[in-house]
């Protein structure tokens, strides 16, 4: 957890357990990765492998200049095969510090479904479960996970 000008988690909280299999909602399963979290592959990977559909991604971020958590989102949807929805949370902060307010959301293939922006506070984008678990039995997916099943990796 971040310990850095607004950003201290790490001073008010202990790191919990990273959820071990997704929830099911409506038939949709879904995975938690918090913040940071989305950059933690080996976490979103296990929980593809235990059947997520979609990882939900909420963040309180600021602009970090370039397009890093979209760039982000889309490699985490290719690389797990699930879609990647990422709430970022938007307000201005006290003494110049903002949050970006830039969500995104990304197709298991890594398209852009939609990202937001001050002109465009929120977007509503449709899922295919099926698509998702698709993917997940496609380029570069399969080998990838094969390869961490041969080393015993969880």
């Amino acid at each position: 957890m971040p310990d850095e000008e607004g950003y201290w988690e790490s001073r008010w909280y202990d790191a919990g357990r990273q959820q071990a299999v997704p929830l099911d909602w409506n038939g949709v399963r879904l995975g938690f990765a918090i913040c940071t979290e989305l950059w933690d592959w080996d976490h979103a990977c296990r929980l593809s492998r235990a059947g997520a559909d979609v990882l939900l991604v909420p963040r309180a971020t600021p602009d970090l200049g370039s397009d890093v958590w979209i760039a982000g989102a889309r490699a985490l949807a290719v690389r797990t095969g699930c879609y990647v929805l990422s709430s970022n949370f938007a307000y201005p902060g006290a003494a110049g510090f903002d949050f970006e307010g830039l969500s995104v959301a990304a197709d298991p293939d890594g398209g852009l479904l939609a990202a937001t922006c001050k002109a465009r506070p929120y977007a509503t984008v449709s899922i295919s479960v099926s698509a998702a678990r698709q993917a997940k039995a496609a380029y570069p997916r399969y080998i990838l996970d094969k390869m961490k099943e041969k080393k015993g990796a969880p």
